[in-house]
C-alpha cells in the first residue's frame, strides 16, 4: 500500500514529462522539475522526451500501470489537443487503482486508510479547484492594475 501512496510522485513526474513533451521542452530543463524518487521511479522519463510522437512516448510505457489510461485517453487527446486529458486518466486511474487497494488491506487497517486517502483525494480536489479558480481569476483580470495573486489570496481568506 505504501508503494502505491507513493506512485502519487511517479504520477506527477509522469504529467511533467508529459507536460515537458508536448510543449518542446528539453530534457534538461524538464528533469529538473521531477520529484527524485530514487530506485522507486523507474520510468523512462528521457526516453519519453525523446519520442518523435506523443503515441511513441506512450508507447515506452507499455507493460507499466499507466500505459492503459494513457492510450486510452490518446483518442479524447487528439480530438481535443489539451493535455488535461491526459492527466486527468492518469489522476483518476491512481485515485482508483489506490483505493481498490485498500479494499485488500485486512478490515482492521481498511478504515484508517480509507480516511488517509479519503483526505488525500480531498485534498487534491482542493487543489485542482484552486488552480482553475486561479487562472479564472487571472483571465478576467488581464486588464486589472491589481495583481491576481492578492484576488486570490482575499479569496482563499474567506475560506481560513
Amino acid at each position: 500500500m505504501l508503494s502505491e501512496l507513493l506512485r502519487l510522485y511517479e504520477v506527477d513526474n509522469l504529467k511533467a514529462t508529459l507536460r515537458g513533451f508536448i510543449i518542446g521542452e528539453s530534457w534538461d530543463r524538464v528533469r529538473h522539475t521531477l520529484y527524485p524518487l530514487g530506485n522507486f521511479g523507474s520510468l523512462p522519463y528521457e526516453t519519453l522526451m525523446n519520442a518523435a510522437t506523443l503515441e511513441e512516448a506512450i508507447d515506452q510505457l507499455k507493460g507499466t500501470v499507466y500505459y492503459s489510461a494513457l492510450s486510452n485517453a490518446l483518442v479524447r487527446y487528439n480530438q481535443e489537443k489539451n493535455l488535461f486529458v491526459l492527466e486527468v486518466a492518469l489522476d483518476l486511474d491512481y485515485w482508483n487503482r489506490l483505493w481498490k487497494n485498500s479494499q485488500k488491506l485486512p478490515a482492521s487497517d481498511q478504515t484508517h486508510v480509507r480516511k488517509l486517502v479519503g483526505t488525500l483525494m480531498d485534498m487534491n480536489t482542493f487543489c485542482g479547484r484552486f488552480a482553475i479558480a486561479f487562472i479564472i481569476i487571472c483571465l478576467k483580470k488581464k486588464s486589472s492594475t491589481t495583481p491576481c495573486h492578492l484576488d486570490i489570496m482575499s479569496m482563499m481568506n474567506k475560506f481560513v
